[in-house]
């Protein structure tokens, strides 16, 4: 009894499914090609439901239909039904996306901070119900959190010597940074004598910056005379685009909405690689992440 009633529900699909194809192609041959069945299986399923409701459907004028009233008011009914179930898989697997979240946990080395931003809302337009955590530190922090499973990923310089998967982003160099009314502004490189006449903006001691500027800093040995000593990116900026001295500020963190300018290091190596560091095997949602970070990159 029970199957004969899923027979009778399939079946009933079935003529559904071939009416509303004629009734919309206004023809046997154009539903059948839309079914990818026979002419004669979409007229018997057409007939077939007449026969069950006792009425015609459909007024036949050679190769062309017209529903009666009948067919017309059924098809109202009909039709909505039948595209709903026809695209049922394809909503629930669009509703079930939808009811999948995540959380990853990533770690950001100073020189990422700035294009960190930008990255992380093209991924949250793309997955709304993904909740990304970030932790600011170094880069040699980020990759102990990584192995002891406190982060998901890292986003820093490359470095060498980790037994981790390693993708690169982008590149970057590093720039005397100077207020447009600077009087070095208007050079297009800066060697390290030019760099000791005037105040320099560093990385106050402890703070998150402060290794990676102090490496910088005494390669270049431009803190010999530090006019102040501040805590990220955008406090140094403030205090340069004051004209309170110069700093030495990646390329990737200089924008055109900050009114500076980068000045090219005379005699000092460039072309850094940022990337992001990852577990060999990750989640899909971190997956996702990272596929996004480099096409956003």
């Amino acid at each position: 009894m029970a199957s004969s009633i899923v027979r009778t529900k399939r079946d009933r699909l079935k003529q559904l499914r071939a009416f509303c194809a004629a009734a919309g192609f206004e023809n046997i041959t154009r539903a059948a090609d839309r079914l990818s069945v026979t002419q004669r299986a979409v007229a018997l399923q057409v007939r077939s439901l007449e026969d069950e409701l006792g009425t015609a459907l459909f007024e036949r004028r050679g190769p062309r239909l017209a529903l009666t009233q009948a067919g017309r008011r059924l098809y109202q009914l009909a039709q909505p039904l039948v595209e709903d179930l026809d695209s049922l898989a394809e909503d629930f697997a669009e509703k079930r996306r939808e009811l999948v979240s995540a959380h990853i946990d990533v770690a950001v080395a100073p020189v990422a901070s700035e294009a960190l931003p930008g990255m992380v809302s093209r991924h949250r337009d793309e997955h709304p119900r993904v909740h990304i955590r970030v932790t600011h530190c170094p880069i040699s922090d980020g990759l102990r959190h990584l192995a002891d499973g406190r982060v998901d990923l890292v986003i820093g310089p490359g470095v060498g010597g980790t037994d981790f998967a390693y993708r690169p982003l982008f590149r970057y160099e590093l720039l005397f940074a100077t207020s447009d009314e600077h009087p070095l502004a208007g050079r297009r490189r800066l060697g390290v004598q030019d760099a000791r006449a005037f105040p320099a903006i560093m990385p106050a001691a402890g703070t998150y910056g402060a290794r990676f500027e102090d490496a910088v800093g005494s390669r270049l040995s431009v803190a010999a005379r530090v006019g102040v000593e501040s805590s990220g990116w955008g406090v140094m900026k403030s205090f340069v685009r004051a004209g309170k001295g110069i700093s030495v500020i990646p390329s990737c963190c200089i924008n055109e909405t900050d009114g500076l300018r980068g000045v090219a290091i005379d005699g000092h190596p460039n072309g850094h690689a940022c990337g992001v560091f990852a577990r060999q095997s990750v989640a899909r949602p971190v997956r996702d992440f990272i596929r996004s970070l480099e096409r956003n990159t």
